[in-house]
């Protein structure tokens, strides 16, 4: 038996079907729900069958046809790295898919007008171009470029990260790159929940969010200024602590603490 969890109920009763009678191996029989958290559930005759059909609708969603995912009792640790190899390439694929392969080919474009620029200041213009429009414009090129050129390389290090963590070369609990520490993982593998990762990379990585490009920088300068923040609460409180032993008494006095 194979069901269909869907974070989002109301599915279309066709389009469900329609996915469910694509399934390869052929159900031997099925019932629909569409507007529950369980929206399918999926009978077999054999076990291997019900572990191709899993395959088959994680191979559906990762190609965008569907957000269900496929649960049952027959996904043992052979056909999780199965599911998980489909990640794998999927993630492999992103790094030079169609959405970087736009974002290289604006950068090449911005790239060819910002030299055509130069060699336009680097001849003799009118003051008004010379100090006004043109520098005006060159900045604006070369910041844009900048933005793209970050943007490529947090999603690129995004995938790497899912890519570590998938093939199991960083921590069950976090991927991390240095120390800074951008995707937060639960025990367990949540195929859903890096799929829905990944997605999100991909929107923001076409939508051109600036502050997408310095995620890192950001991360890393929160978690500096936590740091002090902590440092300086603890003086604190190790100060308030002193002024009110002295207030109490010197007989009462009690061991200080330490200055961590």
């Amino acid at each position: 038996m194979v069901e269909l969890h869907s974070r989002c109920p109301f599915f279309p009763t066709p389009d469900l079907v329609s996915l469910i009678n694509q399934c390869n191996p052929t159900t031997h029989n099925f019932f629909v729900n569409p507007t529950g958290l369980v929206a399918g559930i999926l009978f077999f005759r054999h076990c291997t069958d019900a572990a191709e059909a899993i395959v088959f609708f994680w191979e559906r969603r990762i190609a965008g046809d569907h957000f269900m995912t496929p649960v049952s009792e027959v996904l043992d640790d052979e056909l999780q790295e199965r599911v998980k190899g489909l990640f794998v390439c999927h993630v492999e694929s992103l790094l030079e898919g169609e959405v970087m392969q736009r974002m290289v080919k604006k950068r090449e474009v911005l790239q060819n007008e910002a030299e055509n620029l130069s060699a336009r200041l680097r001849k003799p213009q009118k003051l008004g171009l010379l100090y006004g429009e043109l520098p005006g414009k060159a900045k604006g090129l070369r910041d844009e470029i900048g933005l793209i050129t970050n943007r490529m390389e947090e999603f690129r290090s995004a995938m790497k990260w899912i890519l570590n963590y998938l093939q199991g070369n960083n921590s069950k609990d976090s991927v991390i790159s240095g120390e800074t520490e951008v995707f937060k993982f639960e025990d367990g593998l949540d195929l859903s929940r890096i799929h829905c990762i990944v997605m999100r990379e991909c929107r923001r990585l076409e939508e051109g969010l600036p502050i997408y490009g310095f995620r890192l920088d950001i991360i890393r300068k929160v978690r500096s200024e936590q740091k002090y923040f902590i440092k300086n609460t603890i003086e604190w409180a190790c100060n308030l602590y002193r002024r009110a032993i002295c207030s109490y008494g010197p007989c009462k006095r009690q061991t200080e603490p330490e200055i961590l």
